[in-house]
């Protein structure tokens, strides 16, 4: 393989595309496209900041669905059954707990704090009702009087974009802080605002820290800051240009809110590895004494055709998940199409 390489060491991607017999013949697309690239290249980067400026336009009419799962399992198609059967979706609902601290029960203080919560509660647009042992619930309070449940039912759907009720969450936090009572709660809002928070969190992290280890392996492989930059640079700005054609495919379908983060996870591994294959080739060809443009070209004629093909390839595997019968996997297969794509169309 090294001897085939020192064959083609100093020559265009045209010769080395004549073959054996000498015979020129045109070079490929890839070369093609990367040769125009590099004698256009301020055509190229105002393109490509026209198209991230609309990226970032785009996303912010981002618009995705906490719903998922297969519809076809026993309980989805109970609960479609029980949904045919009372006309209503499931509806959102909060489980409110307040405890009563160690030593006597001061009952008025007790009183006063479920009642406040409840007269709170009822305040919020999207809550429809609101049941506590006060109301004649006496199960709702354990028989030693130590804790008492408040059930708080809204007109939300479980699927339905849960915010509007964010206010309920907002109640219970300002009651555990200042009431002198334990108050905690459980239900729809608490447990995805508990997610989306856990998600956020892991999120930033796990990226910043694949970055990092990106930047310092770029480090020890090309010796050189900006060499280093440029795969990292070229895959976050393909991630930003798929998450706009994403948010432009959200206005007509739904999509799972993992999107994005699956988005972003593949979009830097896959960017980061294709780049670094490309600009090591050109580094190689460099080395071989080729000039700047002919070193782009033969990059082009070899290193991008491989990306090109090894892209549709996986883009054609992702897009298998199409055929699931679920909403994640159907917005995975869509984000990674795209993704790829906005991912071999980078500048080069």
């Amino acid at each position: 393989m090294l001897d085939a390489m020192d064959k083609y060491a100093g020559k265009t991607a045209e010769e080395v595309e004549a073959g054996g017999n000498q015979q020129a013949v045109a070079p490929s697309a890839t070369a093609r496209l990367a040769g125009w690239s590099a004698r256009h290249a301020w055509w190229i980067l105002g393109g490509w900041i026209l198209v991230l400026v609309s990226a970032f336009l785009l996303a912010g009419n981002l618009d995705v669905t906490s719903e998922g799962g297969v519809a076809t399992t026993d309980a989805r198609r109970a609960s479609a059954l029980i949904e045919d059967a009372t006309g209503q979706k499931p509806r959102a609902v909060e489980f409110v707990l307040v405890e009563a601290n160690d030593g006597p029960i001061d009952e008025e203080l007790f009183a006063t704090v479920v009642g406040s919560i409840v007269a709170e509660m009822r305040e919020i647009e999207v809550v429809e009702s609101v049941s506590s042992y006060q109301d004649g619930a006496e199960p709702l309070r354990t028989p030693d009087g130590r804790m008492a449940l408040i059930q708080v039912n809204t007109s939300l759907g479980q699927m339905d974009d849960l915010e509007p009720a964010e206010a309920v969450l907002d109640i219970v936090e300002e009651a555990n802080k200042n009431s002198g009572l334990r108050v905690t709660t459980i239900g729809n809002m608490s447990i995805e605002r508990l997610f989306g928070a856990m998600a956020e969190e892991t999120f930033q992290k796990g990226e910043m820290i694949g970055i990092i280890a990106a930047l310092i392996i770029m480090l020890a492989v090309f010796g050189a800051v900006v060499a280093a930059l440029v795969p990292v640079l070229l895959a976050i700005v393909a991630v930003l240009t798929a998450v706009g054609i994403i948010a432009l495919i959200s206005m007509v379908q739904d999509l799972n809110e993992f999107t994005v983060i699956v988005t972003t996870m593949v979009g830097l591994a896959v960017g980061i590895d294709y780049t670094l294959f490309i600009v090591q080739r050109f580094r190689e060809e460099r080395d071989r004494g080729l000039e700047r443009y002919d070193a782009i070209t033969m990059a082009g004629a070899t290193a991008s055709r491989t990306v090109l093909f090894s892209g549709l390839a996986v883009a054609i595997a992702l897009a298998g998940m199409l055929i699931m019968p679920d909403i994640l996997f159907k917005s995975f297969g869509i984000l990674a199409r795209w993704l790829l794509l906005s991912r071999l169309l980078r500048p080069r």
